[in-house]
């Protein structure tokens, strides 16, 4: 018996072939599967991260519109007392009307007072002003006024500034003013000032001697700051296009961008026409008429959200194919007019990169609010 193990005689050119065939074939599926993945996950990730910032947009917009009108539990308009210098001629502090619209870049309805908003509003959308009362952040005073005008005494560590611009407001009234300075009363309290005169911006006119509001308000009252936010569309920062709020700090119109990925507004009014304080038809802020302001009673909005990242991923993004391209028609608002007729000819520039906004996929949200308080005020 022949003890002596086989000696290795290694591997034929043909069994190396096969293998490394079989090495590729396999090499060749895994890398299939991952690639399909990874494409997967980032069409997933995309639409996810495109449905939260138009969650975020239609929520913002939402809270702020169900503010529209609001002064305070003090339920009539005419009890609305505004102190700042100019308020009837400056297009941020008339409180008169609550509620305005502008399309295309046109003027706002019906103050029909020219847009002046910073970035440039994105060509062929929709803008909206709305004044009330910021309900997130309510400071009560501490102490009774002695007169109409005396500071105001508020818990310290308010988070109210000077030049803040707020509103004074009981059940019975409401006084909006500019806080003119902050001093500290001692006992963990501070006192607002509302001197009248022009060295504040805007500053407080004189209501019957200086430094008066309307009356002295007691421990019952509340403070709330002034709200007066125009939403629209224009380039962010990035290049892709954004929700913007323009909103007044210490008297100055700042903007500020929201959310990304937000490339059309579109705002109905809706009327109502009965007086059943339900809306019986929809309008475009230019077709409302000055005299119909008043009677309406809720907005229909809609906006586009569109991904941040395009579809064509391959390094020639101009040759784009026509399955590459996003041709759906939307009617964003509702009026039977398409916004995006899916013909467009836009571009977007990011990283110095162009590409046609038809590369991107999109999405259409649409919601209607209720005005409550334009309803009581009816």
């Amino acid at each position: 018996m022949n003890s002596k193990p086989y000696k290795q005689q290694g591997f034929s050119l043909t069994e190396l072939m096969v293998a490394m065939v079989i090495g590729l074939v396999v090499l060749a599926g895994v890398s299939s599967v991952m690639v399909s993945n990874k494409k997967t996950y980032t069409a997933q990730d995309s639409l996810s991260r495109l449905q939260e910032n138009a969650r975020a947009a239609m929520l913002i917009m939402t809270r702020d519109l169900r503010n529209v009108g609001y002064w305070g539990c003090n339920p009539e308009p005419e009890n609305v007392t505004n102190l700042l210098n100019g308020a009837a001629s400056n297009f941020y502090f008339n409180n008169g009307e609550s509620l305005e619209g502008s399309e295309a870049a046109g003027n706002f309805f019906p103050s029909n007072t020219a847009m002046a908003l910073t970035p440039t509003p994105r060509a062929n959308t929709d803008v909206i002003m709305i004044r009330g009362l910021d309900t997130a952040s309510p400071v009560g005073i501490t102490d009774p006024m002695p007169s109409a005008s005396q500071n105001i005494k508020i818990a310290d560590n308010s988070g109210l500034v000077t030049g803040d611009i707020v509103a004074l407001t009981d059940c019975n009234s409401t006084d909006i003013f500019q806080i003119t300075g902050i001093q500290d009363a001692g006992g963990g309290k501070d006192m607002l000032q509302h001197r009248s005169g022009t060295a504040d911006n805007p500053g407080n006119r004189s209501l019957g001697g200086p430094d008066r509001i309307s009356k002295p308000y007691g421990a019952d009252a509340t403070i709330m700051r002034y709200m007066a936010h125009s939403y629209f569309i224009a380039p962010g920062a990035s290049g892709e296009p954004s929700l913007y709020r323009q909103t007044v700090v210490a008297g100055t119109p700042t903007s500020q961008e929201l959310v990304e990925g937000i490339e059309n507004l579109q705002v109905l009014y809706g009327l109502d026409t009965n007086n059943d304080k339900i809306a019986d038809d929809y309008k475009k802020a230019s077709l409302v008429g000055a005299a119909s302001w008043n009677n309406v009673v809720s907005v229909r909005f809609g906006i586009v959200a569109r991904a941040l990242a395009n579809l064509d991923t391959r390094n020639a993004r101009t040759a784009a194919t026509a399955s590459q391209l996003d041709t759906k028609p939307l009617d964003v608002d509702g009026d039977g007019v398409n916004d995006f007729t899916g013909a467009e000819t836009g571009t977007t520039t990011v990283g110095g990169e162009t590409v046609m906004d038809r590369q991107y996929q999109r999405r259409m949200f649409r919601t209607t609010v209720l005005l409550r308080n334009k309803q009581i005020g009816m």
